[in-house]
C-alpha cells in the first residue's frame, strides 16, 4: 500500500473516531473530501442498514446474540478471533455485527453512551469493572436478571456470569448505554 494511501486511511480513521467522541464529523474531514457516511456518532438508534428501522430491542438482541455465539471460546489477552478473545474484543465483535463501532478497550468504551444506574440496566447495556487496573478494566454486556456475559481472564473463557457473585460486586463501575451521545464517562 503506498504512503498516500496509508495516510488518507489514517485520516479517515481518526475522523471517524472524532465523529464517536465528539458526536459529529471533524470540520477537517470534511475539508479533506472524506466520506461523511459512517462517520456519525454510534448508537443504538443511529446505526441503521439502509430501508430498515430497528428498535433498540432489536439491536440489542442482535448484539446479544453475537457475544452469545462466543460462549466457551478461549480467553486471551489481546485476542480478537475465535481463536482467542478478550473483553473489550467481545463486546465490541458483538455490537460491531449489529452495525455498532466501538473502540478496541474497555478504558475507552467506558466514555461512551450515557450512564445507567444499575436498578435500570436493560439488555444490551455495557457492564464494566475496575479489575487489574484503577481505571475501567474490564467489560460485560448485561444480559437481564443481573446477568451478563463476558471473556473472562480468571475461567479463560467466555462465559455468563452475575453481577452479584462476591468478585464483580466488589469491583463494579457502572453501567453505560448507547443510545444518545456520550456524557463523558459521567
Amino acid at each position: 500500500m503506498s504512503g498516500r494511501r496509508t495516510a488518507a486511511r489514517l485520516t479517515g480513521a481518526a475522523a471517524a473516531f472524532c465523529a464517536l467522541v465528539l458526536g459529529g464529523v471533524p470540520s477537517w474531514a470534511e475539508s479533506e473530501g472524506l466520506p461523511q457516511e459512517g462517520l456519525q456518532h454510534s448508537s443504538f438508534r443511529d446505526q441503521r442498514r439502509p430501508g430498515e428501522i430497528q428498535s433498540e430491542e432489536t439491536l440489542a438482541g442482535r448484539v446479544i446474540e453475537e457475544a452469545m455465539a462466543f460462549l466457551d471460546i478461549p480467553y486471551r489477552f489481546g485476542g480478537t478471533t475465535a481463536r482467542g478473545i478478550d473483553c473489550s474484543s467481545l463486546v465490541r465483535t458483538a455490537f460491531d455485527a449489529a452495525g455498532v463501532l466501538l473502540p478496541r478497550t474497555a478504558r475507552e468504551m467506558f466514555f461512551f453512551g450515557r450512564s445507567v444506574e444499575p436498578r435500570d440496566l436493560r439488555a444490551g447495556d455495557l457492564v464494566f469493572f475496575r479489575t487489574y487496573a484503577r481505571f475501567p478494566s474490564h467489560v460485560g454486556i448485561y444480559l437481564g436478571d443481573r446477568q451478563f456475559v463476558h471473556a473472562s481472564r480468571k475461567s479463560r473463557k467466555v462465559q455468563i456470569d452475575s453481577l452479584d457473585a462476591p468478585y464483580f460486586s466488589k469491583r463494579y463501575l457502572g453501567g453505560r448505554r448507547l443510545d444518545g451521545p456520550p456524557d463523558g464517562g459521567r
